[in-house]
This record gives C-alpha cells, sequence and structure tokens, in this order.
C-alpha cells in the first residue's frame, strides 16, 4: 500500500505527459514550425521588381500594316519582346501600388528601318486573393505609350490588366511571379495614319525583392 501511494504521483505525471504528447504529437509541433515559418517568409512594404517575357500582337494598328497598293508603311511581325521594371508599395494584405516603366519591342521593317519600340510609363494596382506564400493576383493600370520612331503612332494611352501568380521563395525578401498581361491601345489622337488601336498580350516571369 505505501508503495502505491509513492508511485502514485510519479504515475499520474507519466499520465499527464503521455496524454499532452498525445494532444500535441510531433507532426502537429512540426507544422506549427512550418506555418510560422511560410509567414515568415512573406514580406510586404515596399518593393522592386524585373520582368521580361514574350510579347504577341493580338490586333495590329493600322500603322504597322503597309498599303495594299503602295507597298509603303510600316510592316511588323506577330511577336516582339516586353521587359520593364517596378516600384511599388504594398497597402495592406490584399492591395498594392506599383509605377512601372517598361518597352514592348517588336520585330519587323519601316521605311526608317528596322522595328518598333514602344516605351511604357504606367501607374496601377494589384489585388492579391490568397494570403500565403504561393498567392493569385490581378492587375490594372494605365499610362503613356511612347513609339519610335516616332512616325509609326502618336503619343497615346496604354491600359494594362494582368493575372498572375506569385511565391514568396526561402531566400528572404524574394519572390517570383508569372503573369499573362493584356496591353490595350485605344483608338484615341492622330488617326491620319489609320486606326492606332492596338492589342498585344505579354506572358511575363518577373523577380521581386521587398525590403
Amino acid at each position: 500500500m505505501e508503495f502505491v501511494i509513492t508511485m502514485l504521483p510519479r504515475i499520474l505525471i507519466l499520465a499527464l505527459v503521455m496524454s499532452m504528447s498525445l494532444l500535441w504529437s510531433p507532426q502537429q509541433a512540426s507544422a506549427q514550425i512550418l506555418e510560422e515559418d511560410d509567414s515568415s517568409y512573406v514580406y510586404k512594404g515596399f518593393f522592386m521588381s524585373a520582368e521580361y517575357g514574350l510579347y504577341i500582337f493580338a490586333l495590329k494598328p493600322d500603322s504597322l500594316i503597309p498599303n495594299a497598293e503602295t507597298g509603303r508603311g510600316a510592316s511588323a511581325d506577330l511577336l516582339g519582346a516586353v521587359s520593364g521594371f517596378d516600384l511599388g508599395f504594398d497597402l495592406n494584405e490584399m492591395f498594392a501600388l506599383q509605377f512601372s516603366f517598361g518597352t514592348v519591342n517588336v520585330r519587323g521593317s519601316t521605311q526608317d528601318g528596322g522595328g518598333s519600340t514602344a516605351m511604357l510609363f504606367n501607374g496601377g494596382v494589384s489585388i492579391f486573393f490568397l494570403r500565403s506564400r504561393l498567392t493569385f493576383y490581378a492587375r490594372v493600370g494605365a499610362g503613356l505609350a511612347v513609339t519610335m520612331p516616332t512616325g509609326i503612332l502618336p503619343l497615346g494611352l496604354m491600359a494594362h490588366l494582368g493575372l498572375g501568380v506569385r511565391y514568396f521563395t526561402r531566400m528572404k525578401h524574394f519572390s517570383i511571379s508569372f503573369e499573362a498581361r493584356g496591353l490595350f491601345r485605344p483608338p484615341l489622337g492622330d488617326n491620319s495614319q489609320g486606326s492606332t488601336m492596338s492589342l498585344g498580350i505579354g506572358l511575363l516571369p518577373s523577380v521581386t525583392y521587398t525590403f
């Protein structure tokens, strides 16, 4: 009897430890640590990103189509390259503002020789749909487009709409993204060369650093 009384506290402590181990398994502990680690890799604040990808003309402006009678005028292939960089700030977990500079280089030939290059100066907002290391987002914005040679298209408005996916890597502060972005130029301004409306699609991988 004395032995049982002596061992009872130890038995109760052992039972308590075993019950706690059932409620707090190593798998659960590891999962919590992993979850905490994942959240620690998601950085929000000031950021900058660089992007480079493929540009596809879905609708070319008339000024990039040679005149059928004279054979004169500019021409451009359907494919090109788009590149640029963004500077922005995450307002909260869902919204971010960014200002971007980009270029669209389209192969082809003009009367001045060479293809055409459009410089884009845009502002926009991004909306994120998931609060995790892997998140989906939408981007919308607008700005100015300057085309060179200058005779191809006048100075005009360029709007963009994009859908993408972003992944925060285990290299702290760095994330990678892939985005499909539509670039639309409405028929505004000087139409002496025909319709200036155009529509292009950019397929853009990018790398972002968040401070």
